[in-house]
């Protein structure tokens, strides 16, 4: 996948997030579905003003970066990504993202994880990028070993969800990797 610029491919660009795209983002947080892929904290509604708190933190931090994907043209926010925890000295950072529910299953993913893989090795100058994921998550696995990422560690039974005891993986890529999918 090309990307035509820094901050945008063919059909996101990466765009700062601000308050008032904590309502929407709420609205995401209010489907159990969403909640329940991303969190490992029992699933709660986040509400617009604990949002907007994050956003207003990452903004003033030199170790998260975060942001919003939107539709080129209408500007319409898609999802989010955040390259979380940096550590300078080694060059490494927790990578997520997320996208609305009515964003699923339309190729965005890719995308968006492209622009932020981008941003994280070209422009921050990253050594490795790492990620959890819920291995009963499988378009999101799918989605990141398409991109590069190796699955690198298991965290055994980590979540307990309707009963059942469900995997975290542990996903990462190196630099290296990135430039030789590129």
């Amino acid at each position: 996948m090309q990307v035509r610029t820094l901050f945008s491919a063919e059909r996101l660009q990466i765009t700062a997030l601000d308050e008032a795209d904590a309502s929407l983002i709420a609205c995401w947080y209010a489907n159990p579905e969403f909640v329940r892929r991303f969190e490992a904290t029992p699933a709660r509604p986040k509400g617009r003003a604990e949002i907007a708190a994050r956003i207003l933190e990452a903004r003033n931090s030199q170790e998260d970066y975060l942001f919003g994907f939107r539709l080129r043209g209408d500007d319409v926010l898609v999802g989010w990504g955040a390259l979380d925890g940096i550590n300078w000295r080694n060059r490494v950072a927790w990578l997520a993202l997320a996208l609305g529910p009515d964003h699923w299953r339309r190729g965005l993913g890719r995308e968006a994880l492209h622009l932020l893989l981008t941003y994280a090795f070209r422009e921050l100058g990253l050594h490795r990028v790492q990620l959890t994921v819920f291995a009963d998550n499988e378009p999101a696995i799918r989605l990141y070993e398409r991109a590069g990422l190796s699955r690198e560690g298991v965290y055994r039974e980590y979540l307990l969800r309707d009963g059942q005891r469900v995997d975290m993986l542990l996903m990462g890529m190196l630099a290296r990797e990135w430039q030789d999918a590129s």
